[in-house]
């Protein structure tokens, strides 16, 4: 038996939440809920995941000025398009492969997955009127769902990826080693086109 380890190359992105704003300023309006994390098991051999939530704060002393303040706003800094909100993510799988009686396997196959989501706080909604703050928490969880709707996917991503890397074999180390890669690659493609897909709809 030949055992050989490979790390993949991680694939990372930032992500953000666009234009959300106006449309939840015409009214109060409930609460959006808050999307849960998916069934995943964090206890899965092979699956790793850290997930961290960040705050910024912004300080503006009434609620107009809270508006304008938000849609004129890029969470990741002068020059970057405008966003509220900011999901950060990176993917690194790792596995190694065994050969024996003309078979080449995964042997191990390991995903860390780390999430960073950053959302905004308001300093001033204590001082705020009542109407006021129930319409900043409304643009609030608004921006949450979305950013977490970007974290779960995320997630289930990786699991995903786990679960196929872990499943892999050829005739050739050396081919099941291309398989994964590409496994990987198209991992990577189909996660950005569905973060695309949620920013295109503003996660509604």
């Amino acid at each position: 038996m030949r055992l050989s380890a490979r790390r993949g190359s991680p694939f990372r992105a930032a992500l953000r939440v666009i234009a959300l704003i106006v449309a939840a300023l015409s009214a109060a309006g409930g609460a959006a809920a808050q999307q849960p994390v998916p069934g995943i098991d964090h206890e899965v051999l092979g699956l790793d995941v850290s997930l961290r939530e960040e705050a910024y704060p912004l300080d503006a002393p009434t609620f107009a000025e809270l508006v304008r303040a938000l849609n004129g706003l890029s969470v990741e800094g002068a020059g970057a398009p405008l966003s509220q909100g900011l999901t950060e993510y990176r993917i690194l799988p790792e596995w190694s492969v065994a050969a024996a009686s003309g078979v080449c396997r995964v042997a191990e196959a390991r995903v860390r997955v780390t999430v960073v989501v950053t959302l905004p706080i308001w300093t001033a909604v204590a001082a705020a009127s009542d109407d006021e703050r129930v319409r900043w928490e409304s643009i609030r969880d608004r921006i949450r769902a979305h950013e977490h709707a970007h974290r779960d996917m995320t997630l289930e991503a990786a699991a995903s990826l786990l679960d196929t890397i872990g499943g892999l074999s050829a005739r050739g180390c050396a081919q099941l080693r291309r398989a994964v890669e590409a496994e990987i690659a198209l991992a990577d493609a189909r996660l950005s086109e569905r973060h695309a897909e949620v920013d295109a709809s503003g996660g509604r």
